[in-house]
């Protein structure tokens, strides 16, 4: 609920008040700003701040999401009202109206953590948080353009037929690897667009790249496999990742690889992020391409790009994600 006092030659003063599973939360936009809240005194820094305070609250467990985003687009129209047309509101009104509302499957897990805090620190503009989806219930944030979903095999599973049954059209950006339900990614993929992403990084659709070309250059006489090393908490073996580059290797025909499946050797070491190498040996001399991710968060920020990415995309299944 939101409640407005006005007055000619007064600050205007905006209160929002969220009831939520545990409390009511009540923030006065007055008590932001160092200032008295003239509608001649505010800037996009003042506008920024309020929308910062507020996301924090609305990236809270308990918190009703939903509400407090009408909040905050009940807050922009009634500035934008009071300034008459000023271009730092209007600025701030074209980046909300262009922006991908993203809700996250999975978002108290390693990686799910991770994206739900790049989404809350708008370190992607075009990003926003709708919510997360809980578990067993699959309810959607209100206007979710986009899914991460970063579960378990399972988890995918319930999520699109619950898509399914509802007859959504979300984006889903898939981040689970295992053994995928491919019925049920196929049969959504007919009323939503759908893209299955085991590694976030920008380096993989290089190296598959790389490597393909690789396996087409060798001469016969030569061999190909693969490592991946991650940590130990990993449950599938090999990685999604490894699979997909074992695959695109193998599609490519190369002479060298007639009638041969890569060999994959899987590794499960302490706290490895992330780790693939391709390994192509002949007479006295080795070849080999590595990917090696310093840093978990690569995996959320390319997340959230695919994800934006995507939800403007038509139906279908991608495998190729053109940003």
């Amino acid at each position: 609920m939101a409640d407005r006092t006005e007055g000619s030659d007064e600050a205007t003063t905006m209160v929002v008040a969220v009831t939520t599973k545990r409390n009511c939360v009540s923030l006065s936009f007055l008590q932001l700003f160092p200032q008295p809240l003239y509608p001649s005194h505010i800037t996009m820094d003042d506008v920024t701040r309020a929308l910062g305070i507020l996301e924090e609250v609305v990236g809270r467990s308990d918190c009703d999401a939903a509400s407090l985003r009408a909040a905050i687009s009940e807050f922009l129209n009634h500035v934008k009202g009071k300034t008459s047309g000023s271009t730092q509101v209007k600025a701030v009104n074209e980046a909300t109206s262009g922006s991908v509302n993203i809700a996250v499957h999975g978002a108290t897990g390693r990686l799910g953590s991770l994206i739900l805090k790049e989404l809350k620190e708008h370190s992607n503009p075009a990003a926003l948080f709708s919510g997360a989806i809980v578990r067993d219930t699959y309810v959607l944030p209100t206007s979710t353009n986009a899914i991460i979903d970063v579960t378990s095999a399972a988890g995918t599973k319930k999520l699109l037929e619950s898509l399914i049954t509802s007859k959504a059209s979300t984006a889903v950006i898939i981040g689970t690897t295992g053994e995928l339900p491919m019925e049920e990614i196929n049969t959504y993929a007919k009323q939503a667009p759908v893209a299955i992403v085991p590694n976030f990084s920008i380096g993989i659709p290089l190296v598959t790249k790389l490597a393909q070309s690789a396996v087409k250059s060798l001469p016969m006489g030569w061999n190909v496999e693969m490592t991946e090393t991650h940590h130990t908490k990993k449950l599938d073996a090999p990685s999604g990742t490894a699979k997909k580059l074992l695959n695109a290797m193998e599609a490519t025909g190369a002479s060298a690889l007639e009638g041969k499946k890569i060999p994959c050797h899987a590794l499960r070491l302490g706290d490895v992020f992330g780790e693939h190498s391709i390994h192509l040996a002949g007479p006295g001399e080795r070849v080999e391409i590595t990917h090696r991710a310093t840093r978990r968060e690569v995996f959320a920020i390319g997340a959230v790009r695919s994800a934006v990415w995507l939800s403007r995309q038509n139906p279908g299944l991608y495998d190729e994600l053109n940003y």
